[in-house]
């Protein structure tokens, strides 16, 4: 850990509350403590020094969340089926993305989502929602910013163990989306939280039957995100629409 310190101390990341949140040895996630008005802004330096710190950067929430992660992260261990994290990335390498689409869809009868009219104002996403009080919507007093031993992003489900309960995919699913998505959208991991996954997207889609298509994806990936109050899969298509973030939650 002390490298680690010393590399971030060299960017000018105050390293002195750095920890390890969980795993071990070179699985290890570490992470620092700050509060919810900068919890972006550190993670904006921190991954454009992920290369040289060998680290990717997570925004893990609030207490609350990283109880989740921690809880999460234990029960997952103890699967010995699930393997280890390398495991994890090389079962979602192996994922064909259109046939799981596919097969989740039938099996969660997920192919017919709600439509609706498109609607008549802007309602692209550029903001993350992890550093702030769902409740109040004030900036939390404490937030936690991980760092997973790899430069990598859409490899980060894995190193969490994130996933596999309730309708949340399981973490080698995760990893097959997210690499999709990296691919074609340039969408990278900026947070995770203990039902919250939130993506910086640098190649949004531009017109509204791109969007269409990536809603239709993201709907059969979450449901959540037009079932739990946004209404239709237009809604959703037109959030996506020359948006920088996507945020999906499970509960």
């Amino acid at each position: 850990m002390s490298k680690l310190k010393q590399v971030l101390k060299h960017h000018g990341i105050d390293a002195a509350n750095l920890g390890v949140l969980f795993g071990h040895g070179r699985e290890s996630v570490h992470g620092l403590m700050t509060d919810g008005t900068s919890a972006v802004e550190l993670w904006r330096r921190l991954r454009l020094a992920a290369g040289e710190i060998g680290y990717w950067p997570v925004i893990l929430g609030g207490d609350e969340d990283l109880d989740q992660h921690n809880e999460s992260f234990r029960m997952m261990s103890e699967d010995s089926g699930r393997g280890s994290t390398m495991d994890i990335i090389a079962a979602g390498t192996k994922v064909d993305v259109p046939t799981w689409l596919t097969d989740r869809a039938g099996a969660e009868d997920a192919a017919r989502p709600v439509n609706g009219a498109w609607p008549d104002r802007d309602l692209a996403l550029h903001h993350f929602t992890l550093p702030v009080d769902p409740e109040h919507g004030s900036p939390l007093s404490r937030v936690y910013v991980g760092l997973a031993p790899t430069v990598i992003g859409w490899q980060v489900p894995a190193y969490l163990r994130f996933g596999g309960w309730n309708g949340c995919p399981a973490p080698e699913h995760h990893v097959a989306l997210l690499k999709h998505w990296r691919h074609t959208y340039g969408a990278e991991v900026v947070g995770l939280g203990g039902e919250v996954l939130e993506l910086a997207v640098a190649r949004p889609p531009s017109d509204r039957n791109a969007a269409m298509r990536l809603a239709r994806e993201q709907f059969v990936y979450c449901p959540d995100v037009i079932r739990q109050g946004i209404g239709s899969l237009e809604t959703r298509a037109a959030m996506l629409l020359g948006a920088t973030a996507w945020s999906f939650w499970w509960e």
